[in-house]
């Protein structure tokens, strides 16, 4: 089985921001027919969640970039009968444009500034792989007024090779975030 995760379980485990989270938000479960047994087992209100205090919660409000998928990697975090696969950074980042919660807001500036993420890059895979969002012009607006100031003006160029290193990170995060 895989699960694609998003939300504060990646950007707390494997970036290591320090927010609370109770919740693995996930988008896809591979087959998809196994959905509703995963919810039984791990939902919300379930016995590995009262044992836990982590539960899987299928996002309902998320839209992401049309090649999501193509990203994905392997999450540092792997069990026996489940392939855990997270986004690309800036596929998580949009992935919290349409709701763009307080808490969403923090994760985007936390992830933006602490990896120093290109808005141009950002602005570049949201006018091509999220042309058709619904409330466009709104998240347009958003993106330029209100997240902008949190991201670097390095190159696309740098963006990428500096990208490149992001598995490194995310192992060394996976070690620190399993001595917690």
């Amino acid at each position: 089985m895989q699960l694609v995760c998003i939300g504060g379980f990646v950007v707390t485990k494997i970036y290591g921001f320090s927010r609370a989270t109770g919740d693995l938000d996930q988008v896809l479960t591979t087959p998809r027919e196994l959905s509703g047994e995963l919810e039984q087992l791990a939902g919300n209100g379930s016995e590995l969640h009262r044992k836990y205090r982590l539960y899987i919660d299928n996002v309902a409000i998320v839209t992401m970039p049309t090649n999501y998928e193509e990203r994905l990697t392997e999450a540092p975090y792997q069990y026996p009968k489940i392939n855990l696969v997270i986004p690309d950074i800036y596929d998580l980042v949009l992935s919290k444009l349409e709701r763009n919660s307080p808490k969403d807001q923090a994760d985007v500036e936390y992830l933006s500034k602490q990896n120093k993420l290109s808005f141009k890059l950002l602005r570049k895979r949201f006018d091509e792989e999220l042309d058709f969002i619904a409330n466009r012009n709104r998240h347009a607006t958003t993106l330029e007024t209100l997240w902008r100031e949190w991201f670097s003006e390095q190159t696309a160029e740098q963006t990428l090779v500096a990208a490149g290193g992001e598995r490194g990170r995310l192992k060394e995060n996976a070690k620190h975030a399993a001595r917690i």
